[in-house]
């Protein structure tokens, strides 16, 4: 019985020895995929990172353009306002 259990064993060692060249090149393959997913992570992140300060300059641009054109509207009404008391003043 011994015997047997050793040819046994001596058996799944030797299937088990074999897998292993098998499964250390799909280890290493399984961890060359997760340091290029990372490495794809990582510029994903830097690309938006670029695009928020590209997007907060715009915003910001937006909003100066918006103050130019507020401050313009109200000079044309101010001097809409001053137009017509001219008229008035001369007319009277």
């Amino acid at each position: 019985m011994d015997l047997r259990h050793e040819q046994v064993a001596q058996q799944e060692n030797g299937r088990i020895e074999g897998r292993i060249p098998e499964e250390a090149a799909e280890v290493a393959t399984l961890k060359e995929t997760v340091l290029q997913l990372e490495e794809d992570n990582k510029t994903q992140r830097f690309e938006l990172a670029v695009a928020r300060n590209h997007l907060m300059q715009w915003e910001l641009e937006n909003a100066r353009l918006h103050g130019i054109i507020v401050q313009q509207l109200f000079r044309i009404n101010h001097l809409e306002e001053l137009l017509e008391q001219a008229r008035g003043g001369f007319i009277a």
